[in-house]
């Protein structure tokens, strides 16, 4: 098994991941993604494969799957631009999608399906974390963010959004839960490239390391 962080939105992030999942030649793709936003990605990318233009297909979806869907986001893109081209969606998946359809080879989501985030959510989250958050919003736009590479941006957003335990809390979940389910693909496919966002990396690295070894 091979895992690679991934900087989201970065376009140059897209050629970096496909030049290092073909020579590892996997049996299959995972991506710290769930389902719903993998089955958009599928039939975006076999689309545009067949075609389709992606000034059609944003026409076709709607603008919401191809813009910043809030301000942290919007923020979080308008900082990255320092490190190069940004795009939604983020090109480290998508590319690897592309990659998938164009080989016939199986592209697996790692992260929780949207009926359990928002389950996790609900369980993590609390008022005061909400009303937190949004105080911090205009904040982060004013401040803008350190870093002198993408990675160090990406790590430094990720700690002035999650700030309270409530979201860190959250987030440890989702760690968990891709770690879970890295380890039960692996028992089905011995070659299997992951990509995880960079901020989640560290997280699921270490979940991993505190599950049961895989079978040799």
């Amino acid at each position: 098994m091979a895992l690679l962080p991934v900087v989201k939105g970065l376009r140059t992030e897209g050629e970096r991941a496909v030049q290092l999942i073909g020579p590892f030649r996997p049996e299959a793709v995972c991506l710290s993604v769930g389902r719903e936003e993998l089955l958009f990605l599928r039939d975006f990318e076999r689309r545009l494969l067949q075609g389709a233009t992606r000034e059609e297909l944003i026409q076709e979806y709607g603008p919401e799957d191809f813009d910043p869907s809030n301000i942290e986001e919007e923020v979080y893109l308008e900082n990255l631009r320092r490190f190069g081209e940004v795009e939604k969606p983020p090109p480290c998946f998508s590319a690897a999608v592309r990659f998938c359809v164009e080989h016939d080879i199986p592209c697996l989501p790692l992260d929780m399906e949207e009926q359990v985030f928002s389950a996790a959510y609900v369980h993590h989250v609390t008022t005061w974390d909400v009303i937190r958050r949004s105080w911090s919003k205009e904040s982060l736009r004013r401040m803008g963010l350190p870093g002198t590479s993408a990675e160090e941006l990406v790590e430094a957003f990720d700690k002035k959004v999650n700030f309270s335990e409530g979201y860190r809390a959250l987030e440890r979940a989702r760690e968990e839960h891709m770690a879970k389910s890295l380890v039960r693909h692996a028992r089905q496919y011995k070659r299997l490239f992951g990509l995880i966002e960079q901020e989640r990396s560290r997280g699921v690295l270490q979940r991993l390391e505190e599950l049961p070894p895989l079978p040799i």
